[in-house]
């Protein structure tokens, strides 16, 4: 591979992480500006200008870049993943000596995660299973 290769594909690779980082500033500006906008509001009822808020969710996931219906859950579990995973790659790149998160931690595995339990129940003897 020549040198002009390897510095085309690593110019390409930077402008993509550039991209991503942007796109994460840009969706957390827009939640602060919603909640900002939530919580200053005098009125009980009133309206939201939404339309810079769905295109920051629509330029930060292909997922929601389309007029389908979309639950919640989906959009939050996408956030929650992105902002995890974003820390993790600051704190490699950037690592504070003073953090008490292993590597794979942050604040968001902190409060959102969880483990799944599934039980089975016998419908004879109902004797129970979990996994």
């Amino acid at each position: 591979m020549e040198k002009s290769d390897k510095a085309d594909k690593k110019k390409g690779a930077e402008e993509v992480k550039a991209s991503m980082v942007e796109s994460q500033v840009n969706m957390l500006t827009e939640i602060q500006s919603l909640f900002l906008a939530l919580v200053t509001k005098k009125q009980s009822a009133g309206k939201f200008d939404h339309k810079s808020f769905i295109r920051a969710i629509k330029k930060g996931n292909a997922l929601f870049d389309n007029d389908e219906h979309h639950d919640s859950h989906e959009y939050v579990n996408w956030l929650l993943d992105d902002i995890h995973e974003n820390y993790i790659k600051a704190r490699a790149e950037k690592p504070d000596p003073s953090s008490s998160y292993g590597p794979r931690e942050s604040f968001v595995s902190d409060y959102f995660e969880g483990k799944l339990e599934n039980t089975f129940m016998c419908l004879t003897c109902e004797k129970t299973k979990k996994r």
